[in-house]
């Protein structure tokens, strides 16, 4: 499977190798799948670490004797965001996956493009 870094460094590179062996190829949709999934994951991790705080906060608040029941709201919107995030990652990634899983590996330079008939 083709890395998705080396397709986000030279998208038109990989597009012209592989059409050697395929008749089209893009990767617009999945570029945008790719960065739709890297935005989600950052905000993911932010909800995360705020989420994190917040839980170390919460029992040193209770022992000073602080209502915490607004922090304990907080954290469960947090967790639903998070899930919801979670999950619009997952389909992401398993898009990238599936789109990564049937393109053909990249062939050498001095392949000439076509079918069996263009071997030499």
């Amino acid at each position: 499977m083709i890395d998705i870094n080396r397709i986000r460094s030279n998208p038109k590179e990989i597009e012209k190798a592989l059409l050697k062996r395929m008749d089209s190829i893009s990767f617009d949709e999945l570029l945008k799948w790719d960065e739709e999934k890297r935005t989600v994951g950052i905000k993911r991790d932010e909800l995360k670490n705020t989420r994190n705080v917040i839980s170390k906060q919460i029992p040193i608040d209770k022992k000073a004797g602080k209502d915490v029941t607004e922090d304990i709201v907080k954290m469960k919107e947090l967790g639903n965001e998070i899930l919801e995030l979670d999950n619009q990652y997952n389909e992401l990634e398993e898009k990238i996956t599936e789109f990564l899983s049937v393109l053909p590996n990249i062939p050498d330079e001095d392949v000439v493009g076509g079918g069996k008939e263009n071997n030499k």
